[in-house]
């Protein structure tokens, strides 16, 4: 659990480094 929280805040820091694009958007509904 703690490693997918992790992944999360990783997913969520790309959407704000990189803006959601539609990939980013795909990943974090995965």
């Amino acid at each position: 659990m703690d490693s997918q929280q992790r992944v999360y805040q990783n997913r969520k820091l790309q959407m704000v480094l990189f803006g959601p694009s539609p990939e980013t958007l795909l990943l974090i509904e995965f």
